[in-house]
């Protein structure tokens, strides 16, 4: 018998190495990461001297693909398309460069 776990009581934490900030910052670019336990992708990036994350839930994130604007998650039974929307992320500030939407859905 499994305990459902209130995401509010555990919520979704992170520890990195010391070197991090200063490698991302000095790429300009940002790490991406899923993880399948939590089924998230993780939107890692530097900014002010320091890392911030962006979780997105997908269900049982196992994968990532990138090629040029568009982004390809898999997850546990759908493959997600997302598009970068350079007009959205203008909208949203002048920190963001790139704002990836979702915009198609496959069933495996």
């Amino acid at each position: 018998m499994s305990e459902e776990v209130d995401p509010a009581e555990n919520p979704f934490r992170y520890v990195h190495s010391d070197g991090v900030v200063s490698i991302l910052d000095g790429l300009g670019a940002s790490l991406l990461v899923t993880t399948y336990q939590a089924g998230k992708l993780a939107v890692i990036r530097a900014t002010g001297g320091r890392l911030q994350m962006l979780p997105r839930t997908f269900d049982k994130a196992m994968g990532i693909a990138v090629d040029g604007q568009r982004m390809a998650i898999a997850t546990q039974w759908q493959i997600w398309i997302l598009q970068n929307s350079p007009q959205v992320a203008a909208k949203m500030g002048s920190q963001y460069d790139a704002c990836y939407l979702p915009r198609r859905s496959h069933v495996t």
